[in-house]
């Protein structure tokens, strides 16, 4: 963050800058420095790539009214901007709207069927909604499009512990942990 902060400093200009400073204050769980910096960035330049991460910002803020305007704006420029429609489903699964949420993913996924965080995301509404079993469908899913995402396999354990399957819950747990999950 420090070295990121003193080239905000010398390259006044350069959204790029800004967004990768946002990037750093999230990571830190500083996420209204994480907004502030996005917003430079957008000021700097409103592309979608800088408007879709503000939005992120404004989710992890808890503000999913807010960043719901800025996936508005980037549909308003390419209404196929599939990431901003998912991140939609993000927005209101934040709200409580589920079934806004899932219709999102569905949407975004028509436009990308490969696209592995609608998945996750879809994964955690199906949580939210107490429906574990298709949530585990999804976060499957995640791991056939992305073995890494070491979160898919702590929440599918996390959702057989919910169902009160016990081993199995065990059993993901510590895959997750050889895939790398460390955010307990």
């Amino acid at each position: 963050i420090r070295h990121l902060k003193k080239a905000s400093r010398h390259m006044k200009k350069d959204a790029r800058v800004w967004q990768n400073l946002g990037h750093a204050y999230l990571t830190s769980k500083k996420n209204k420095r994480a907004v502030r910096a996005y917003q430079r960035a957008v000021e700097i330049d409103p592309s979608a790539q800088h408007l879709f991460f503000l939005g992120y910002g404004y989710v992890k803020q808890d503000l999913p009214e807010i960043a719901l305007g800025c996936y508005d704006q980037i549909l308003r420029k390419n209404a196929f901007f599939y990431p901003a429609i998912a991140y939609q489903g993000v927005a209101h699964d934040k709200a409580g709207r589920y079934q806004e949420a899932l219709a999102h993913f569905a949407r975004a996924l028509a436009y990308n069927p490969n696209y592995a965080p609608a998945y996750f995301h879809r994964g955690i509404t199906y949580v939210n909604t107490k429906q574990y079993q298709e949530s585990i469908q999804q976060f499957e899913r995640v791991i056939e499009l992305d073995p890494s995402e070491s979160a898919a396999y702590y929440n599918i354990a996390c959702c057989y512990s919910l169902m009160g399957e016990v081993e199995k819950a065990l059993e993901w747990l510590d895959i997750s942990v050889e895939q790398g999950f460390k955010d307990f």
